[in-house]
């Protein structure tokens, strides 16, 4: 699932196998993953790239860089549809300071 403003991905939800390569340690594969990235492309959201860098939310997502310059933060949000609804709204509001959900659009994708 790709979440957008505008024409930007806000974040996506993809399940965690396809990030163990990359270290995150999921008890469970098919849990999902919250995962927000940040580039200067993400020219709407690159200014909130500083709040996962306070100690609060660090210790709750797994980091990794890849390609360069491409900063990656996954959270894992399980499977239960109530928690990851309630994930995105605490999303849009904690981290994106979003009020007004009207430019908010919902992309699925099959993984």
């Amino acid at each position: 699932m790709l979440i957008y403003i505008k024409d930007q991905i806000l974040f996506q939800l993809m399940p965690a196998k396809n990030f163990l390569e990359k270290g995150l340690n999921a008890k469970d594969p098919n849990d999902f993953v919250a995962i927000h990235f940040f580039n200067k492309n993400k020219t709407l959201t690159y200014d909130k790239l500083e709040k996962f860098k306070n100690p609060d939310l660090e210790k709750d997502y797994f980091y990794y860089e890849e390609p360069k310059g491409n900063f990656n933060y996954l959270k894992i949000v399980g499977q239960n549809p109530t928690e990851i609804e309630k994930e995105i709204y605490a999303n849009f509001q904690e981290i994106y300071d979003l009020d007004d959900l009207s430019e908010i659009m919902i992309d699925y994708a099959d993984y």
